[in-house]
């Protein structure tokens, strides 16, 4: 700290309060290297969506993953099932497995995406490495 003060001409109280911030980027940086998790998302989407609307709807969140900085490992097509019970009046949907590496905010922020289009019916993100 008296290198600080000697080098910059600054007040001990103002130095005080920089080497906080800087001891406090660093740990916020480390934290944000390394959250990055392992997540499955499944979504159920409108049965009335054919196979070609169906893949340009996942390429649109899949291109959301890898602009905020994650990483999709694979995707899968499950194709057109019954539904358990019905959700909004249908009782068939197509279903789409994504597994990606990212952010807990990105799925956050996918999740609320995924819940504002019309043409997703039900949506479900899984964190795989939690115990």
């Amino acid at each position: 700290m008296q290198k600080i003060l000697r080098n910059n001409l600054i007040c001990e109280r103002f130095a005080n309060t920089l080497l906080l911030w800087k001891f406090h980027s660093r740990i916020v940086r480390r934290r944000w290297v390394m959250s990055a998790h392992k997540y499955e998302l499944m979504f159920i989407a409108d049965p009335e969506l054919d196979e070609r609307g169906l893949k340009k709807l996942t390429e649109q969140y899949l291109e959301l993953v890898t602009k905020e900085g994650g990483s999709v490992d694979g995707t899968d097509y499950w194709g057109r099932r019954k539904l358990a019970y019905e959700i909004d009046g249908k009782t068939e949907g197509n279903y789409v497995v994504v597994n990606y590496t990212a952010e807990p905010a990105l799925s956050d922020e996918l999740d609320r995406v995924l819940n504002l289009n019309e043409s997703v019916v039900r949506t479900k993100i899984l964190r795989k490495d939690a115990k």
